[in-house]
Formats: structure tokens, C-alpha cells, sequence
């Protein structure tokens, strides 16, 4: 893969798209259209896919846990260094790892992709809990006989509720996330204390009655059980002691990350994990991954979606298993937009522009390299986002492009003649805006951002005063942190969340983590439909409520959504055995959910001796 190679298929489906436009065949979705002539999903969205039958060079999931033994050391990769491994300081790269180690208070149950999990949750640390005091109160007891790791200075001593306490008061004080849940950090947050009741509860204070508060208690970026010895006795910045299904046995930055099944764990008698450890090569570039998957090092593989057919018919005997884009309650991106006074951006009209700007189809079929797979007979399909990810599927979720929401949906389609007449009404024709993104993200990231800015500047409408510089020392705390208080336009990530609530607060609420929106008063009436569904208790009525959000954000547009999301597929060897059969309910969990299911095939594995 090289840079050539993304200007051209983006070149050749502008082109087409034009030429289509041209002839007076291209409206709305048109593009999708004709994809779904040469073979794609006809569907416009609803429900996720079933799992993939042997098409083409698709592979079938196999369930084979009742085979399973234990045994293997599994080699696979991660792209972002974790700076550090203290669950009180995570960000997204060091949680990938953390959860490998520390137990929750709760987890997902796990399901399959036969059978997928709806959210439910099950005991870790906590065995048992129930709300008391009209829903004020969620109190909790701890499992007995818990392990820690044996080594010192833990000991395998029982985990007990001073180590709870002692977690949950380190993050609220440290962990950038605590103000999505906190409220002495943000006003209307749910939880307002953890305090322990003796030796065997704990109780989870709220400030109102809260439904979704059991999937926040499995969520890895919450509620991770950390011993008090991480209090001087050994150092949390680059070594773990948990009760989880994994031990820390090496950590190197700039590295390796390896782990060893944990004897101790309190499922252990499950015979989980069933490989003996993990090992993790930081592998940044897609070409260095590639090749060591090639060459049978690696086993496992998440390629870029032009890749997948070519590795497929180089690696003989690798597989390949689809993931369609409407499940696993993802994140995205939004270009976030000042909203200091003197800013252009106050103006809607503006913010309309840049999204009619947008060619969604064009970029969802070069990154997802939709028409390609379809043609190699691999099945692949790509939706728009909404303000909502259609990672969230259709109980939520609006489709713009299949105008789902209302007369404000036309601002998701691209338009540069929309974008014309919107900036001629508002007398910016031809203005210069600043955009600022991190210089140092990973290749495909910078080929968007390309992407993004040639869309951005079709026809001449708008002009680009572009910035960038690294992401730890100045785009996290200047963009990330900066409560849209900055100059200009950047990207900024919405992430993914066990609840859509999050998607909300996480996003859209003044002094949360990803707050993009600065203050209330900028989008009047925002703060009473983010109030009225975290208050309301009915799954229904919260989902019609979120629908409602997605047509206020259409019509008031205080962010634009990166284009949408498509079918991504994943490699394995035949020897990772059980590989993506079993899900969890948000993929943060996976490390402890999910991997532990994965077994080595050793007669499968027919690399020399």
C-alpha cells in the first residue's frame, strides 16, 4: 500500500461520482446504489449482519470451546504505546492493556456471534449488589477468596474493599474521564460517591436514580480494582498486580508487552485461559504488521481494507472473518469547531457548509474499499454516521443518508452547490478557516486528514490555514482538553461508551473528557435532552429520546461526524482457535472477556519446528 495508491482510488471515485452527477443519475445515496449493483448489501441499514458463509474468501465463525486445552503463547501486535500502566491515568492505549491485569466490579456477560451480548452484566469483584434507597444507592458485596497476584508485594492476598476504595478515589482524583460520571467534576453526572460499608460491601452513592450504572461498574474505564500496595510498595506507572485472568510479566516501552495466564484467577477452574500467555510486538506500520502476519509471526491481523484480499492469497491458509459496521456500540470523530466569540463557526450556516462539503460515500468506499472487496467476493457494506455512529445499530441510530432524520438530513449530503449558496448567505465565500490535527498519527489517519482537507476546499468555497504538531505535548491538551475553546477547527474523538448515555455526556456536556461544545448557553436546549434521557428508566422511551438528540444535532450541527463506518475484516491462522467466535458488550473488555476463549490448535499449526 502506498500514498499513491489512496490518491488514486479517491480520485477515480470522485470522478465517478461526477460523471454520474453529471449524467443526471446521481442523487442521494446513488453511489451506494451502484455499489449494491455490483454486488453489495441492498439493504439501507437495520440490525447487524449475520455471521459470514463461506463466500468468496470470507471464512465461517466455528464455535470450538468444547475442544478447547490449554497450552501456546500467542504472538500478536499493538499499535499505540501505553506511556504508562496506572489505571488512574489511563487514556485508550494504556485501558487496552490495564484490563489485561485488573478485575472490574462487574463485567459483560459474554456472548457469540451466534448469540450476541445485550448488555447484561455479571459479578467480578463484585458478586452480588442491588439498589436501595429509591435508586440511590447501589450496594455491593465483594467475592470471597479473590486473589492477587502472587508475587510480592501482593502475595496472593484477597482482594478487599479498602483496594476498591482505594481505586475509585485514585481515579476520581486523576482519571481524565471521571467527569463523564463524576459529579463534584460535572453537575448532572450520576455518581457521587463510593463508600465502603465493611469488610465485605461497598455502596455506590448516586445522585439520581440511574439505570445504565451496572455497564459503567464493567467498564475498564471505571472501575478497575487496584491494590493499595500500588501506594508506594511497587510502581503502578510500569507494573501491574491484579486479580485479573492475566499476569504482567514484561512491560518495555518503545517494546514488548507480555502476559501469562494467572493460576489464581477466580475462573481459572474453567480451565480459561487456555493459552498459557501473550505476547505483544509495538508494531506501528501497517507494512511491518502485514509482513509479519505473512510470515507467520503474528497470529493474528487487522489490515486496512485494501489489503485484506492480497494478504489473504499470499498467506495461504490464513482466515478471514467479516465484522459489519452496525454493531459494537463504537466511537468516532467529529470536527469540533471553536465556539469562542469571535469565531465564524457560531454562525450554523457555516457549519452546514462544511458538512455539505463532505463527499460521505467517496470516503467510506476509499477507506473501506467497499467496491473492491464486494468484487474479491468478500462481503462489505459502509453506512453514514450520524451524529450517532451506526456502530449503534438501528434501535438508535438514524441513517441521514436514507433521510431518517427529517428535513435537517440534507446537511449530511454532499452538496457543494448547498455549501455555495449557505456561505453567500452568511458572506463567507472564500474564508479561511484554521485546522489544526496531530502531525504524528498513524498512516491511514494522515491519508484522512488529506482526504478531509481536499473535500473541505472543493471548489474554492473555503481556504485552509493548516496546523499540526505532535499529539502528547500539543494536540491532546490544547484540542482534547481545550472545552472547544481554541481557535479554528479540529478532529476530536467521540468515543465509544457501554451505554449511549456516555455517547451523550462523554461528548456533548460542558467539562466532560471530550467536551466539544464549551458551555450550555452555546446550544440552547441541548442540556434539557441530554437531562430528560439520563433521567428517563424506559429503554424505549430513552431510545426515542436519543433519536430526538439526532435530529437537534442535524438541524444545529454543533459538531460534523466523520463520514461513517464499513464492513472491516480480521486474520487469524488456523491454530488461534475460537478466534472472534465469543463478544462482549464493549470491545474495552476484550482482553478478559474474550481472549481468554482463544486456544492454540497446536496440530493446526504446521510452521516448521
Amino acid at each position: 500500500m502506498n500514498d499513491n495508491y489512496w490518491s488514486r482510488t479517491l480520485q477515480r471515485r470522485l470522478s465517478r461520482r461526477r460523471a454520474l452527477a453529471g449524467a443526471g443519475v446521481l442523487g442521494a445515496g446513488a453511489l451506494a446504489a451502484s455499489m449494491i449493483a455490483c454486488g453489495g448489501d441492498d439493504e439501507g441499514g437495520g440490525g447487524a449482519a449475520p455471521p459470514p458463509e463461506d463466500t468468496g474468501l470470507a471464512s465461517t465463525f466455528v464455535d470450538t470451546t468444547s475442544k478447547a486445552v490449554q497450552g501456546g503463547l500467542m504472538q500478536s501486535w499493538y499499535q499505540n504505546q501505553p506511556q504508562q500502566l496506572e489505571p488512574a491515568r489511563a487514556t485508550s492505549a494504556e485501558n487496552a492493556q490495564i484490563v489485561h491485569v485488573y478485575s472490574r466490579l462487574l463485567r459483560y456477560k459474554v456472548g457469540t456471534v451466534f448469540d450476541r451480548p445485550d448488555g447484561s452484566v455479571i459479578g467480578d469483584a463484585m458478586t452480588s449488589w442491588e439498589l436501595a434507597n429509591g435508586g440511590l444507592q447501589l450496594t455491593m458485596k465483594l467475592r470471597p477468596n479473590m486473589k492477587l497476584d502472587s508475587r510480592p508485594p501482593t502475595n496472593g492476598r484477597n482482594v478487599t474493599t479498602e483496594d476498591v476504595k482505594y481505586a475509585f478515589d485514585k481515579w476520581a482524583q486523576l482519571n481524565p474521564a471521571r467527569g463523564n460520571l463524576l459529579t463534584r467534576v460535572v453537575p448532572g453526572a450520576p455518581v457521587d460517591d463510593l463508600v465502603v460499608i465493611d469488610a465485605s460491601t461497598i455502596a455506590v452513592k448516586l445522585s439520581f436514580p440511574y439505570g445504565p450504572i451496572d455497564r459503567y461498574l464493567a467498564w475498564n474505564w471505571l472501575s478497575n480494582v487496584t491494590p493499595v500496595e500500588a501506594e508506594g510498595k511497587f510502581d503502578p506507572r510500569s507494573d501491574m498486580r491484579g486479580s485479573g485472568p492475566w499476569m504482567l510479566t514484561k512491560f518495555e516501552p518503545s517494546g514488548e508487552i507480555e502476559y501469562a495466564r494467572n493460576p489464581n484467577w477466580y475462573d481459572a477452574s474453567t480451565k480459561r485461559p487456555y493459552l498459557d500467555g501473550i505476547n505483544y510486538a509495538l508494531l506501528t506500520e501497517v507494512a511491518a504488521r502485514d509482513a509479519q502476519f505473512r510470515a507467520r509471526v503474528l497470529w493474528n491481523l487487522t489490515p486496512t481494507p485494501d489489503q485484506v484480499a492480497p494478504i489473504l492469497r499470499e498467506a495461504q491458509g490464513s482466515l478471514a472473518y467479516a465484522f459489519p459496521p452496525l454493531e459494537g456500540n463504537g466511537g468516532n470523530s467529529n470536527w469540533t469547531m471553536s465556539t469562542l466569540p469571535d469565531q465564524p463557526f457560531r454562525d450554523v450556516r457555516l457549519r452546514r457548509a462544511i458538512s455539505t462539503l463532505i463527499d460521505r460515500d467517496a470516503y467510506i468506499d476509499t477507506f473501506g474499499d467497499l467496491t473492491r472487496l464486494q468484487a474479491e467476493g468478500l462481503p462489505s457494506e459502509g453506512y453514514w454516521h450520524s451524529h450517532t455512529p451506526c456502530t449503534w445499530g438501528s434501535t438508535i441510530w438514524l441513517n441521514p443518508e436514507e433521510n431518517k432524520l427529517g428535513e435537517h438530513s440534507k446537511w449530511f449530503h454532499h452538496s457543494p452547490d448547498e455549501a455555495a449558496k449557505l456561505l453567500d448567505a452568511a458572506g463567507m465565500r472564500g474564508i479561511t478557516v484554521k485546522l489544526s490535527h496531530r502531525s504524528d498519527g498513524s498512516s491511514v489517519f494522515n491519508r484522512q486528514m488529506d482526504v478531509m482537507k481536499q473535500f473541505l476546499q472543493e471548489g474554492g468555497l473555503i481556504n485552509l490555514d493548516v496546523e499540526t504538531g505532535p499529539y502528547a505535548a500539543w494536540f491532546q491538551p490544547t484540542f482534547l482538553r481545550g472545552r472547544a475553546k481554541w481557535p479554528g477547527m479540529a478532529p476530536t474523538p467521540q468515543g465509544g461508551f457501554p451505554d449511549f448515555d456516555g455517547v451523550l455526556w462523554g461528548t456533548f456536556a460542558p467539562g466532560a473528557r471530550n467536551d466539544s461544545i464549551g458551555e450550555w448557553e452555546n446550544f440552547p436546549g441541548l442540556k434539557e435532552l441530554l437531562e430528560r434521557h439520563r433521567g428517563e428508566s424506559d429503554g424505549t422511551k430513552r431510545a426515542v429520546i436519543a433519536q430526538e438528540w439526532q435530529r437537534f444535532m442535524a438541524e444545529n450541527m454543533p459538531t460534523v461526524p466523520f463520514p461513517g463506518a464499513w464492513t472491516t475484516y480480521q486474520l487469524s491462522w488456523p491454530w488461534l482457535a475460537n478466534f472472534r467466535v465469543h463478544r462482549t458488550w464493549h470491545p474495552n473488555g476484550d482482553a478478559a472477556d474474550v481472549f481468554p476463549y482463544w486456544w492454540y490448535d497446536k496440530p493446526r499449526d504446521t510452521r516448521p519446528a
